[in-house]
């Protein structure tokens, strides 16, 4: 993952983010104004902030797909890039972290008799955006 900041190493952004406390210690360190913050992340304009289209499944049928415009996508790397810098998973998460894949997950459950796998259909689709919380100002 490359770094989306401007002017700031790991160790600024790793330190930055870890003395975020308020709503404009955030908007600071994602380097916009609060107000840009404040309109980015009211769920009353959560349409405007992404374009959404289908594509067409392998099995047949459509998926949807609510791509983020560039602003909320810069803002998301930023977020995305920091927590990375801050955080390490445990020798049991597979998924979604960085150098870990299915291969690593399945290393896991080589010599075990059964291996439950399974899909959430639909998953992304019912997460409610609103679920989101603000951090308060201080």
């Amino acid at each position: 993952m490359m770094n989306p900041f401007v002017d700031m190493d790991n160790y600024d952004i790793r330190s930055k983010f870890q003395g975020i406390s308020n709503v404009s210690d955030l908007a600071s360190f994602l380097q916009i104004s609060r107000k840009s913050l404040a309109y980015y992340s009211n769920k009353k304009f959560t349409e405007r902030h992404y374009e959404v289209f289908e594509i067409p499944k392998k099995s047949g049928g459509t998926r949807i797909i609510e791509a983020p415009k560039d602003a909320i996508k810069l803002i998301q790397r930023k977020l995305a890039y920091a927590i990375s810098l801050n955080y390490t998973p445990l020798n049991c998460v597979a998924g979604f972290a960085q150098g870990r894949g299915v291969t690593y997950g399945a290393k896991k459950h080589r010599k075990q008799r059964e291996v439950l796998n399974f899909d959430l259909d639909n998953f992304f689709p019912s997460i409610f955006k609103s679920s989101a919380t603000m951090i308060t100002n201080s």
